[in-house]
């Protein structure tokens, strides 16, 4: 009975690992093992303490005119330039003993799994691992029990190894329908157990709606509810509508006479004709065009602007915002008044999605107010344009238990799952949105229409819509054109764009020319069986119809549930092999499968455009 568990704990282990990959198992511990006095923590410590000198000797130097200031600015430049020196060496001495470690971790990974499959295999290939009377199969069928050299009436060890291992597939299948490839890999890039976890104020509620929470962000995010699977809950979206909690991410103001003019050098888009209470999707981008986040900006005013940026993103947003502002305040020699940035932290923010979105939303919305110039109804709100609009709330759904019109909120009708619906933004209420948003949401739950969804139906529904997930999709390593993201930089600003946006040209260069593009995003159907995860390698396929070199790598991947459980993912592959219908092969941990570019979305956007 010993060895019968034992193999089967062993073959778990194996598939554990297999399935969680070999980086994230030799990342964590890779940190446990700087955590002890046997690691490098303290080139860790130094490594992190010479980064922060740096970002903080940029910043400086970002705000000192090496015309006006040169002797301070001179200084500073070579104590940056000295402490740039070390930081590269320390980075240089870790990535060194990291190279080290990982094969000794790899080598200790493959004897504690590998390693002891074969072992035991060879070792214990005549001792049946359980018997049964002999007679009660034909001997072929026992002949098969006991392969290769288990006597007859016996179960050999490799046959149960192989019993072991499909099970535990075909129930980690079962378990891992979920998209949980790249999202749970972000939970623990933007987590972190020795942090607390913030809450949004919607956290009491998803408790009471008995969520399951989990680490996203350095946010406690419902993932999925109890009511609702989370294929039944993306399901739920393209025919009804669902209600998400997306108050996690960065809401921010930008006002000032200058304020268009800044966007416009650290994004590609035409801000200077975007008309008021409209919104264009955009992306923040490097000096060398490479993209920082995605992010939609919203005209709220003739100098007033509104953009919502990534939760995961956050640190590294404020950052290069903070550094740009500063940058092109000192080009322009005008002063901090001239633009104004407020983050807008304690304010809410929902998206209602689904085809049946707007009649949710209609009958709260108060149409009683003293301004006729308010437009009240929304089937005069398009896709991509905002309108401050007031809800009425019905008794059951506020604390007092009073009907209470709400103060002005400003609702998008946009969204990221391909459906028609709107993002709504709520200030807070004596100091606090939690109350004011729980009371929103409440009304809109009431309607059966309306259900809550968590982060699992959120980013299949992205997915199928074509759209990327930051960190995975896309990254500072990719520009627009080469994340096929190309239709974000307006036509009047690819030639002679004024003022310059940053990165302009690169960009406008690979437009130009797209065969120079070394890579492209491009969007895959994969043959049934397990989903293609992010890092699978694409591969090229030969005259004969056998598989060559590697041309790409998978980003997102996962069962499509609109498309009855195709498999879609997307990713880059080397320009030539970017076109429709291009046959790949896809290798999904230990086989390689059929695959082929197809055209993105995989299931058309319905948004609304009157």
């Amino acid at each position: 009975m010993s060895l019968l568990v034992t193999v089967f704990i062993i073959e778990l282990v194996s598939y554990l690992v297999l399935s969680i990959g070999a980086k994230p198992i030799n990342d964590l511990i890779w940190r446990i093992y700087n955590s002890t006095p046997l690691g490098n923590s303290k080139d860790f410590q130094d490594q992190l303490r010479l980064r922060r000198d740096v970002v903080r000797m940029k910043r400086e130097l970002a705000g000192i005119s090496a015309q006006d200031d040169f002797a301070k600015w001179a200084k500073l430049r070579r104590q940056h330039d000295k402490a740039m020196e070390e930081y590269d060496r320390k980075v240089a001495a870790v990535n060194a003993s990291r190279s080290s470690f990982d094969v000794k971790a790899t080598a200790i990974r493959w004897i504690c799994t590998r390693g002891l499959q074969i072992g035991l295999q060879f070792w214990y290939t005549k001792t049946p691992i359980f018997t049964y009377p002999r007679g009660w199969f034909p001997w072929q069928i026992e002949w098969v029990l006991g392969f290769p050299r288990c006597p007859y009436g016996g179960v050999s060890i490799n046959v149960w190894s192989r019993v072991c291992a499909i099970v535990i597939a075909l129930v980690g299948e079962l378990i891992g329908y979920a998209p949980t490839g790249s999202l749970m890999r972000q939970q623990v890039r933007y987590s972190s157990s020795s942090t607390t976890l913030k809450h949004t104020p919607l956290y009491d509620l998803h408790v009471s709606h008995n969520a399951k929470l989990v680490p996203f962000a350095n946010f406690s995010m419902p993932l999925e509810y109890s009511d609702q699977s989370h294929v039944a809950s993306h399901k739920w979206t393209r025919t009804h509508s669902s209600l998400f909690d997306v108050s996690h991410m960065v809401q921010h103001k930008l006002s000032g006479p200058l304020a268009e003019e800044f966007l416009m050098t650290i994004t590609p888009s035409a801000i200077d004709t975007l008309p008021k209470h409209g919104s264009t999707l955009s992306c923040l981008l490097s000096p060398s065009g490479g993209i920082v986040d995605d992010t939609v900006i919203t005209r709220l005013g003739r100098d007033s602007f509104y953009f919502v940026t990534n939760a995961g993103c956050r640190e590294t947003d404020l950052a290069f915002l903070q550094s740009s502002l500063s940058q092109f305040l000192s080009s322009q020699s005008a002063s901090n008044e001239s633009i104004i940035w407020h983050i807008l932290e304690h304010h809410s923010l929902i998206a209602l999605q689904g085809p049946l979105s707007a009649s949710v939303l209609q009958p709260l919305i108060f149409t009683e107010s003293d301004d006729a110039s308010v437009d009240t109804d929304l089937s005069t709100l398009h896709f991509s344009h905002s309108r401050w609009l007031q809800l009425q709330l019905p008794e059951s759904c506020t604390p007092e238990h009073t009907s209470l019109s709400t103060p002005s909120l400003l609702i998008s009708r946009t969204g990221y799952t391909g459906e028609d619906g709107f993002e709504i933004s709520i200030p807070p209420e004596n100091g606090s949105s939690a109350s004011l948003a729980t009371s929103i949401v409440k009304a809109l739950l009431s309607n059966p229409d309306c259900k809550l969804a968590g982060l699992a139906a959120r980013d299949s529904l992205r997915l199928e819509a074509g759209m990327c997930l930051y960190g995975h999709d896309i990254s500072t390593e990719t520009t627009p054109p080469v994340a096929s993201l190309g239709w974000v930089v307006a036509k009047s600003r690819r030639e002679n764009p004024e003022p310059a946006f940053n990165g302009s040209d690169i960009i406008n260069a690979q437009l130009a020319s797209p065969k120079t593009l070394p890579t492209r995003r491009v969007g895959f159907l994969v043959e049934s069986g397990p989903a293609a995860r992010e890092g699978a390698d694409i591969l090229s396929v030969n005259e004969d119809g056998s598989y060559g070199e590697p041309v790409g790598k998978i980003t997102s991947g996962l069962p499509s549930p609109t498309l009855d459980g195709q498999n879609i993912a997307m990713g880059y592959v080397k320009t030539g092999w970017h076109k429709k219908g291009t046959k790949v092969g896809i290798k999904v941990r230990t086989k390689v499968r059929k695959g082929e570019v197809a055209k993105m979305p995989f299931v058309e956007n319905k948004f609304y455009r009157g």
